[in-house]
This record gives structure tokens, C-alpha cells and sequence, in this order.
């Protein structure tokens, strides 16, 4: 493997985007922010689905320096498109933008682990983490259900690092992208897609060149 070159960088790109999709006011966010370890040069994108709480936006924005919010609804927009939304608000800023879903169960470190995975692979564009299934919990419709088995099956915990082969994808409740890699290769989330799960959109990685790699014990 090469050697990451972070002087090419300019002092005004940071690491990591923490973007983060909030659908369920019964998740508490402002927990679920503290379990997850983020630098100066890290930032959170909070995404309200369908959500307002004006007390708690103020609440996170004077106890994060580095957060910002987009508020949608989802009779309208699906999750891939505020996606997209995620990846055009960190291409501007961020070298990595890293996707979890407001229900996960993060470790402390994901977001440190995530970045030195890219540090470490750093030519290979999507790195994942394994998933904890959340399909035995209830859900709203049939296709929360097949979402949560997609995620669950596609990255079950592994003993080492692997590169994830057709026909698997990586679920977006838990994946890490260079975004420089987007912006080259013009590659966006289906916005027409139901649920959040693209599995072309891995598709379209590897088509460009790129690999997929499924990190061990980082869920």
C-alpha cells in the first residue's frame, strides 16, 4: 500500500462528516451523540426526518462546535436523497464522510477507526463496519423490515479485513466514503429508491475501480 499524502491537502479540508439520518423521536440523539468520539477537525450532519424540536436543536448546537442540521420529510424525499444532500454539504468541507443511522449502536472509537482505515487503505474509496441485526425489532412497514435484514446479512462480524465481492454491498448504516472519490466519478445515491439500502450504488464503486472493504470489530 502507499503512503497517505495529507500535505496535499489544504488546511481548510477536515477529516470526518458524521452524517447521521434522525427518523424516531424515541431515540435519544443527544445519547447517542455522546457515545460517538469525534476531533475539532470532525463534524456531525444531523438530518431531522419529518422531525421538528426546536429545543434540542438549539440544546446540540451550543454543545457541539462543529454540527449542522437539515430538516426534511420523507412523504416527499427518501433517505437516498438526503444522502446525496450529506454528500454535496461534505464534499465542500470533508475528506471522509461517514453514514450511521440514529438506531445504531456505535463504538466509542467508530469514527477514529473508520479514518485510520482510510488512512491506512487509502486507495480503496468505501470502507464499512459490521452491523448488529436490527431486524427482530419492530418495525413500521415490510420494507423497514428487508432494510434491516440487508444491512444485517451483508456485514455479519468478521475475524480480519476483507474486500467485499459481487453480488454483497455494504450497508449505509454503517460505511465511510472518500469523497474525492465521489466527486471524480460523479457517483450519487438513488434517489428514487424506498429504503436506505443501495446496493448499486456499491455497484457503481466497483465500476469506477474502486473496492469495498468490510472493516473487522467496528460496528
Amino acid at each position: 500500500m502507499g503512503k497517505h499524502h495529507s500535505s496535499k491537502k489544504t488546511k481548510s479540508i477536515r477529516r470526518v462528516l458524521v452524517s447521521i439520518i434522525y427518523h424516531n423521536q424515541e431515540i435519544d440523539l443527544e445519547s447517542l451523540l455522546n457515545k460517538i468520539k469525534i476531533k475539532k477537525q470532525d463534524g456531525f450532519l444531523i438530518i431531522f426526518d419529518n422531525i421538528k424540536n426546536i429545543f434540542l436543536n438549539k440544546k446540540l448546537k451550543k454543545k457541539y462546535k462543529n454540527i449542522n442540521f437539515v430538516f426534511g420529510n420523507r412523504k416527499t424525499k427518501k433517505v437516498p436523497y438526503y444522502r446525496n444532500q450529506a454528500v454535496i454539504y461534505g464534499k465542500k468541507k470533508y475528506e471522509i464522510l461517514l453514514f450511521l443511522d440514529s438506531d445504531v449502536l456505535p463504538d466509542k472509537n467508530i469514527v477514529e477507526k473508520h479514518y485510520n482505515a482510510h488512512l491506512k487503505y487509502n486507495q480503496i474509496p468505501v470502507i464499512g463496519g459490521t452491523v448488529k441485526p436490527s431486524f427482530t425489532i419492530k418495525q413500521k412497514s415490510i420494507w423497514e423490515k428487508i432494510d434491516g435484514c440487508m444491512s444485517w446479512f451483508t456485514s455479519l462480524e468478521t475475524n480480519s479485513n476483507k474486500i467485499v465481492k459481487f453480488p454483497y454491498h455494504l450497508p449505509t448504516c454503517n460505511i465511510s466514503i472518500k469523497l474525492d472519490f465521489l466527486k471524480k466519478n460523479n457517483i450519487k445515491f438513488d434517489s428514487n429508491l424506498i429504503t436506505g439500502e443501495d446496493v448499486d450504488f456499491c455497484n457503481k464503486i466497483k465500476k469506477a475501480g474502486g473496492d469495498l472493504l468490510l472493516l473487522k470489530k467496528t460496528q
